[in-house]
């Protein structure tokens, strides 16, 4: 049995293992499957186990594909385990990786190594649409900004009907003042039915409307500049229309489909996000998809004080996606259930943040959702909220 310890950064990683003598080796191995390859040949049969931080699934996977079985530590826990190790704070690549020798030769450390995620083409199909996202608002900021500056009476009549593609094509086809009183008639007609069909009057007005702001010299170069970035826009629409009904296909064949797909405000987003948790919960603990999604809180206790003294903090060992997806979550039940929306009015008149309240209502959901995976059933309020108040819950009782 050979132990490693590697720690990388994007090019190489930094790794120490013990010789034939029990002296702690260390080696640099590039970022290549042939370079792992290359520096686990001498190794020969003798089975090697790594031990590696989180964060950089490829490094993860070049060392199974070359042989080696993996451990997979997280990043924190690693850092806490090396300063427990010496007085001095200072770490760094030959050092983290001879902690990281240490940690996976120890039993309980490989008992608790986080075992990689399940691969979810859900998860990278989300990963898509929040980068979609990313790049329309970016781009429709960048465009509002540019015609505060060179057309402001125009953005000032789209307001925040900029996505709009009759509102794209307006400003493709005058950017400008200047540009609208070049055009010819056809394209003038054109603005003009644009306008009819926006239902707004004051456009067409707008469009010729000069304030001034352009020297003329400077005006075809403002006119292609706004041009491009609608053109920018209007792809990035496209990318996120694409990435959205890519979601939703792969959401039709979910599992979790039958028992709350119809729910209200439950979208492909977040179906997906739930149907992660779910899978990677494994149904072995009510409170295992809560976890995942970030609403479970953690309690922490005093070693001297034990359980008299404990504090609750929110949970941040878990993905950002999913968190997001039990916040939007938690949203889209208070405004569409009964039973959430007094639960949020109990929790706010109690002095809970909104945010807070949120979570406790997902954290509440999943416990449902882990019920009625059990059980095969779809979701139904109203045996819910029957069974809120079998059980005494005080804010349910006026349901």
């Amino acid at each position: 049995m050979k132990w490693i310890g590697a720690d990388w950064d994007s090019a190489k990683c930094v790794v120490a293992y013990e010789d034939s003598e029990g002296r702690v080796r260390r080696a640099k191995v590039k970022r290549h499957p042939a370079a792992v390859a290359e520096f686990l040949e001498p190794f020969g049969k003798q089975q090697v186990t790594v031990g590696i931080e989180d964060g950089d699934r490829l490094w993860q996977r070049l060392w199974k594909n070359a042989g080696a079985k993996v451990f997979v530590f997280d990043g924190k826990k690693a850092r806490r385990f090396s300063e427990s190790l010496r007085s001095s704070g200072a770490r760094d690549d030959k050092r983290a990786a001879k902690d990281l020798l240490e940690m996976v030769k120890s039993k309980r450390h490989r008992e608790h190594a986080n075992a990689p995620r399940r691969a979810h083409s859900a998860s990278l199909l989300q990963m898509d649409v929040e980068i979609a996202t990313k790049k329309v608002v970016e781009h429709e900021g960048r465009l509002v900004a540019l015609l505060k500056q060179y057309h402001p009476a125009l953005v000032i009549a789209l307001q925040k009907r900029m996505r709009n593609e009759y509102a794209l094509r307006i400003i493709e086809l005058c950017p400008t003042a200047v540009s609208f009183k070049k055009l010819g008639k056809t394209a003038r007609e054109e603005v003009a039915a644009l306008t009819r069909s926006s239902r707004t009057a004051h456009l067409l007005e707008a469009a010729y409307e000069d304030w001034g702001a352009i020297l003329t010299k400077e005006e075809p170069s403002v006119a292609r500049l706004l041009r491009a970035e609608v053109g920018s826009l209007r792809h990035a629409l496209l990318r996120k229309r694409a990435a959205n009904e890519a979601l939703s296909k792969a959401a039709e064949t979910s599992p979790l489909r039958p028992l709350v797909g119809d729910m209200k405000g439950v979208g492909p987003y977040t179906l997906a996000a739930l149907t992660i948790a779910a899978d990677d919960s494994d149904g072995t603990r009510r409170d295992g998809i809560a976890v995942l999604l970030g609403a479970a809180p953690v309690t922490r206790r005093s070693g001297q004080l034990g359980d008299a003294s404990p504090s609750v903090a929110m949970r941040r060992a878990c993905s950002s996606t999913l968190k997001k997806s039990a916040h939007i979550l938690g949203m889209q039940l208070v405004k569409h259930y009964r039973f959430a929306r007094a639960q949020y009015d109990d929790l706010r008149a109690r002095g809970k943040r909104a945010a807070g309240a949120f979570r406790r209502i997902v954290r509440s959901f999943s416990r449902v959702l882990h019920a009625l995976i059990r059980d095969g059933k779809a979701f139904d309020e109203d045996v819910y909220i029957a069974a809120l108040k079998r059980r005494g819950v005080t804010w349910a009782q006026a349901l």
